[in-house]
């Protein structure tokens, strides 16, 4: 069942809310828990504010080092890479959330890596226990929606653009 006014989804035995941790119905045969493992890691629900969704190549909007993006992606033909590309598959990936189309679980790494350890003015560094390897469209649209928790593959491998040419939404 989707409600989309109410941002709550049910899907098999997870519950999602906009504001609540989702909790998990046990089955009696397999014994669910909040982490499902897989042969890439594992399924889990963590707060969205203990992913640092920023690297090398994401920056806040209000970033400069978007303009050194822009030149690159124009450099090698790539619109995709751009700003504008971001902030429009954002709001594309935000109205799809919004007809209730469930959005495939960000990629992130447990734990970081010092070349993205840096203070950025919407991340508190001190929650952070992940860092995002690919999603960041997926991860801001949500984070914009007001989401509090988020749906993840958890890898202990840094996989960067890891979920490449696979759709947004399942």
């Amino acid at each position: 069942m989707i409600n989309v006014k109410d941002k709550d989804i049910e899907a098999q035995n997870i519950k999602l809310n906009k504001d609540k941790k989702p909790k998990t119905e046990n089955s009696k045969q397999l014994n669910l828990t909040m982490r499902t493992v897989t042969d890439v890691g594992y399924i889990a629900v963590v707060p969205i504010d203990e992913i640092n969704p920023y690297d090398k190549s994401h920056f806040p909007f209000d970033d400069k080092r978007w303009d050194e993006v822009d030149k690159i992606a124009e450099k090698h033909q790539q619109p995709n890479w751009s700003k504008k590309s971001h902030v429009e598959g954002i709001e594309l990936c935000k109205k799809k959330i919004e007809e209730g189309f469930i959005v495939r679980p960000i990629l992130i790494f447990a734990g970081l890596k010092r070349e993205v350890l840096e203070e950025y003015p919407d991340v508190d560094m001190t929650k952070v226990r992940y860092q995002r390897l690919d999603g960041f469209k997926r991860y801001m649209a949500l984070r914009e929606l007001g989401y509090k928790w988020i749906v993840v593959q958890v890898v202990n491998t840094w996989i960067g653009g890891g979920q490449e040419g696979q759709p947004w939404v399942l």
